[in-house]
């Protein structure tokens, strides 16, 4: 929880380092590679990101789709839309309201030019968060890179989100 908390502060060497003892504690909990695949995601390190996902994936076989959107969401911000919809599909079918997979898809299908979908996944998006705001779900993101923040609310805004 430290490494989530120092994230959301983006304190990301300390989030980092929470985590990385978080693993060290219990090297078998998916739990914790979660975490760390999250915060790789949200300081730009997409391909550890993948396998870290991979990782708890194999560590919790029964809730193998449950960790899928943190691939998905590695590959939206490679910008490999093509492959990121159907791992972030196959995580909503088991998680229909997963907020984070809904965005992520939006994102894709703005970049593929694939507007119909993108305002479904918006739709989806009002469905779960009826108060949903592009800026506030921004300004709270603790992710690193600038230039996708910009581009996802942009994107999120395409779809027809405010």
């Amino acid at each position: 929880m430290l490494g989530v908390i120092y994230l959301f502060k983006r304190q990301y060497d300390q989030a980092l380092s929470e985590a990385q003892r978080g693993i060290a504690l219990d090297p078998n909990g998916a739990s914790g590679y979660e975490v760390l695949s999250s915060i790789m995601n949200n300081t730009e390190k997409r391909a550890e990101a993948i396998d870290l996902a991979e990782k708890a994936m194999r560590l919790d076989p029964r809730n193998h789709d449950h960790y899928l959107y943190l691939e998905g969401w590695s590959y939206t911000q490679m910008g490999r839309y093509e492959e990121s919809i159907p791992i972030l599909k196959r995580n909503l079918a088991s998680n229909p309201n997963n907020l984070a997979s809904h965005y992520l898809l939006a994102v894709d299908y703005i970049e593929l030019g694939r507007e119909p979908q993108a305002r479904a996944e918006a739709a989806e998006i009002l469905r779960i968060s009826p108060n949903f705001s592009v800026d506030a779900f921004i300004s709270q993101f603790p992710n690193k890179d600038e230039a996708y923040k910009e581009r996802a609310s942009t994107d999120l805004h395409k779809a027809g989100l405010k």
